[in-house]
């Protein structure tokens, strides 16, 4: 897509859970003109089979909006963007 930014987090919390228990990981990303925010997650059940579900929220003052926003603003400041094709 031209014009975009795309880069990967540094950001090991939003990878790998901790604990151990959760097999949730955060998969995408996605920020539209800086006001629409799809993020989605995937789920192994046991390592052999996945799952991913999506939520997304749309406007400026939104909070997950705002919240994703900023932290992808933190990674793109500090990383390199990746050429996509």
């Amino acid at each position: 897509m031209p014009g975009a930014d795309v880069f990967a987090s540094g950001l090991e919390w939003l990878q790998v859970p901790e604990d151990g228990e959760d097999d949730t990981e955060i998969s995408r990303l996605l920020l539209v003109d800086d006001s629409t925010i799809l993020v989605s997650t995937i789920r192994t059940d046991g390592g052999t089979r996945s799952e991913e579900q999506a939520v997304f929220g749309n406007g400026f003052g939104n909070g997950l909006v705002t919240i994703v926003r900023r932290l992808m603003s933190t990674g793109l400041a500090g990383t390199e963007s990746i050429e996509s094709d």
